[in-house]
């Protein structure tokens, strides 16, 4: 019999939805607390060295008696409001947040007192820097944002973010010009770790321990040329040769929907999700794109950035777009999203 087969979690995007509980007025608001919390590359080969990151939070409306913050058992808060409050944290997107294999994107469980909550019962936001939580809550609570995790000893790994997020992630990170790819990678740096300035994206090279960064929009030429790793490769049926693979790749990231909304600065995320059928001889990838704040040729100014999902079909040796969610110009009401927090390096 024909087997169907899910490789990933397919996302929710929730788009433009009204949350059941408004951010308090900014005179409620208190200043962020911050708590320097060590994350463990565990499992990871070579081993990677420990890192300090900032974790920040505060309550609206209310008060934190205690928080905990495990990096295998999640993030724990003790609060308490006379009336209505909202826990916020925002957890860096570059900690070592799961060892949920990359390229699957899992789905966080947030708790209110040993009770799990909707996610439109809550405010999650993916920013540049952060993965940022606004939880509401009244009376003494505990709140609980689960860390998902498989219990194999798959390496921890944390999310890319721009080199200007450093300063704010990491404790007592000291900004300075940032090393050029091959000196960080002549210093013990392995390429998939390499840090680009906030102009450019990473792209590995296919052969040999090396990587380069390089403006957005030339990276799919790159992957067309040959040069650098295609991220889409294993998720193509062995009847698509490598200059097939490639072409499909370019062309995905200079789709005419993309380049209606900004020529260049569009930047491969992640694979949100495959699913695969033998019996209808299918296979389909959906992924997401990303434009920085700022980002793109003419400039989006778009406080976190702007994402898009295509879902193809790569069982062809043409690109079939059968899905997409795609910004809409001159709006940045939609950029904020109810995901998990993790996806492949940026």
């Amino acid at each position: 019999m024909e087997q169907i087969f899910c490789i990933a979690i397919l996302s929710i995007l929730i788009l433009n939805l009204q949350y059941p509980v408004n951010v308090l007025a900014a005179d409620n608001a208190t200043e962020w607390n911050v708590e320097h919390v060590t994350g463990e590359f565990l499992y990871s080969d070579p081993p990677k060295p420990d890192q300090v990151f900032n974790f920040y939070y505060r309550a609206i409306n209310g008060i934190i008696e205690s928080i905990t913050i495990e990096q295998e058992e999640g993030y724990t808060a003790k609060v308490h409001s006379t009336g209505q409050g909202i826990f916020e944290l925002r957890v860096p997107k570059n900690y070592p947040i799961t060892n949920v294999p990359l390229g699957a994107r899992p789905f966080t469980d947030v708790m209110v007192d040993d009770l799990s909550i909707k996610p439109r019962e809550y405010m999650f936001v993916a920013t540049e820097c952060f993965f940022e939580y606004s939880i509401p809550f009244s009376g003494d609570t505990t709140v609980h944002v689960g860390i998902p995790q498989y219990t194999e000893t798959i390496p921890w790994h944390g999310k890319r973010v721009p080199f200007h997020c450093l300063e704010e992630t990491i404790y007592n990170f000291t900004m300075t010009e940032r090393p050029r790819a091959l000196e960080q990678i002549r210093t013990g740096t392995m390429p998939e770790d390499v840090i680009c300035d906030d102009r450019s994206t990473l792209v590995i090279k296919r052969e040999g321990n090396s990587a380069a960064c390089v403006f957005p929009e030339s990276a799919s030429k790159l992957v067309l040329l040959g040069w650098a790793e295609n991220p889409l490769s294993e998720f193509f049926t062995p009847n698509v040769t490598d200059d097939q693979r490639n072409r499909i790749f370019y062309d995905m990231m200079n789709h005419p929907k993309l380049k209606e909304w900004s020529p260049t600065g569009w930047t491969f995320s992640m694979i949100v999700g495959s699913f695969g059928s033998l019996e209808e001889n299918i296979r389909r990838v959906t992924v997401e794109l990303y434009l920085p704040p700022n980002g793109g040729d003419p400039k989006v100014e778009c406080e976190y950035g702007w994402y898009a999902e295509l879902t193809i079909n790569t069982n062809t040796e043409a690109l079939q777009v059968e899905d997409a969610i795609y910004p809409e110009p001159d709006n940045c009401t939609k950029q904020f999203q109810i995901l998990g927090p993790l996806g492949v390096a940026s």
